[in-house]
């Protein structure tokens, strides 16, 4: 945090005058306003300035020593703050000509001295609350940013383990179809590594999920039976990149394509102010397990992360169908 040393002689200086302020307000009873006359002549107005900025010796003290001391030690800053303060009152004391007896001094001045001090150390109070609640907020910026980046790198060794696995199968039964299958699978490399950014058009995301799928289709002998329809421009919409894959994954992986009819059904609807993703796929009863793994609490996460109070993610089983509906809202 670094010292603020002008603006507290500035504040400090309004302080006074502001404290001069109450004091007169009884002379306005008599019609007068002293501090208006105060003072006439320029040494008196000389004299003035240099006991105000003298004065400004006990909040900058207390300013500086909290700002210096006051994380590592408060007791320690306490007590360098009191013999600092008893230092400067009797100093003003031996400086001040006028000031006759040390009882009588003491009584007229010590409760505002106290009050200078206390200016201070409620000024640094104020600033160290601000500089606390930035760094909150910077430390709560950084630590979301780290968890994004690691649910990324896992979420794509995820995606790699479960394509390669495929791409492996394929070149095992030694398909005509293993060439297509790499060849789509370095696209979507390409794209995992250099064109998705911290946030993407929906049209790109689509586009992924279209090259997904047709990476996955060269694992069936068979065209698969799926229906994807999109609604809405989606070359506007912004997204963070690698959303909606898991809910695609998710369906193959635990999926049932057996040739019966409507085994994957994908819907994006784009609207002004909405973003709604259906995905709904068949399952069996042996994928009891289909909302668990990596993918699913990964992107559960992000949307948490990225979307705060703006998405509503709902994940059910009806009929032997796995259903996934995410509604996210613009900010």
């Amino acid at each position: 945090m670094k010292p603020r040393v002008w603006r507290v002689l500035a504040l400090f200086i309004l302080f006074y005058f502001l404290i001069r302020l109450i004091q007169d307000m009884p002379n306005l009873v008599n019609g007068g306003l002293q501090m208006l006359s105060w003072p006439r002549t320029t040494r008196k107005l000389t004299i003035a300035i240099i006991h105000i900025v003298l004065l400004s010796a006990f909040p900058i003290s207390a300013y500086l020593i909290l700002t210096r001391y006051y994380v590592r030690n408060p007791v320690w800053a306490t007590a360098l703050i009191v013999l600092s303060a008893a230092f400067l009152f009797f100093s003003f004391y031996f400086l001040d000509n006028q000031a006759g007896r040390l009882r009588y001094f003491f009584l007229n001045n010590l409760f505002y001295y106290i009050i200078y001090t206390c200016f201070g150390a409620i000024f640094f109070f104020v600033q160290f609350a601000a500089f606390r609640e930035v760094e909150r907020k910077e430390l709560l910026m950084q630590n979301r940013e780290s968890e994004l980046s690691f649910l990324r790198s896992q979420l794509n060794p995820h995606f790699l383990f479960n394509s390669l696995n495929n791409i492996y199968s394929l070149v095992n039964q030694k398909s005509d179809k293993a060439l297509d299958a790499i060849a789509g699978f370095s696209q979507l490399i390409r794209y995992m590594l250099y064109d998705s950014n911290e946030q993407i058009c929906l049209s790109e995301e689509i586009n992924y999920i279209t090259r997904y799928i047709a990476l996955q289709q060269l694992r069936f002998e068979n065209d698969l039976s799926l229906s994807i329809v999109t609604n809405g421009d989606m070359t506007c919409r912004q997204i963070a990149p690698l959303l909606l894959i898991p809910f695609v994954e998710n369906a193959f992986k635990h999926g049932v394509f057996d040739g019966t009819g409507n085994e994957l059904e994908i819907t994006i609807n784009n609207e002004k102010n909405d973003l709604y993703f259906y995905c709904s796929n068949q399952i069996s009863k042996q994928h009891k397990d289909a909302g668990s793994g990596i993918g699913l609490g990964n992107v559960r996460r992000r949307l948490e992360l990225l979307y705060p109070d703006h998405h509503h993610l709902d994940i059910s089983t009806v009929n032997n169908r796995f259903i996934v509906k995410l509604h996210i809202q613009n900010d």
